[in-house]
């Protein structure tokens, strides 16, 4: 789930670009980057139950909920 990639042109013509898609819009070059999955994620919560529901609080509302959700076991 989430994003199914993102293209980019750094890295057209280089090593990088070795084994990767290119894709053509507009007659320029574009790599497709895989988004990464995230296997384990380690998140800070302010307050959690004994089911395993999360309170975050201040910063950690931005990226801990999405990152426990991507997450296969967190």
């Amino acid at each position: 789930t989430g994003l199914g990639g993102v293209l980019t042109p750094t890295g057209i013509g280089t090593v990088v670009a070795e084994g990767k898609q290119v894709i053509q819009v507009d007659g320029r070059g574009y790599l497709l980057e895989k988004p990464l999955h995230a296997e384990v994620a380690v998140v800070k919560a302010w307050k959690a139950d004994t089911s395993g529901n999360l309170v975050y609080r201040r910063a950690g509302r931005n990226f801990n909920p999405l990152m426990a959700m991507a997450a296969d076991f967190v």
